[in-house]
């Protein structure tokens, strides 16, 4: 959720509000379940500076890092603050992915 590519970084509280509301939305068309198991990342301007707050957020299940991860400073940010939140493997498939019927 957000512009990959613009460099321009959304404030964490309101990614988090807008994934929040496209969690509602899953909860509302498939239940509970989909809308737990279902990973929502912030695929926006992540930089060794910005990437622990917006992964601090509730909502916000991971992060997509593009050309900030080939800079050395993002090697350099310990593991722990950048951790994304892993999904459970229950009830996986062979492939990883969870089934679930619409």
């Amino acid at each position: 959720v957000w512009a990959i590519g613009t460099g321009k970084v959304c404030d964490p509280a309101e990614g988090n509000r807008v994934i929040a509301g496209i969690r509602a939305v899953v909860r509302q068309m498939l239940g509970d379940a989909a809308a737990d198991g279902v990973r929502i990342q912030y695929g926006g301007s992540a930089t060794p500076d910005n990437i622990a707050e917006i992964m601090a957020q509730s909502d916000i299940d991971g992060a997509l890092v593009g050309g900030a991860s080939l800079k050395p400073a993002f090697a350099e940010k310990p593991v722990g603050t950048m951790a994304v939140r892993k999904p459970s493997l229950e009830g996986a498939t062979a492939t990883g992915c969870r089934p679930f019927e619409l």
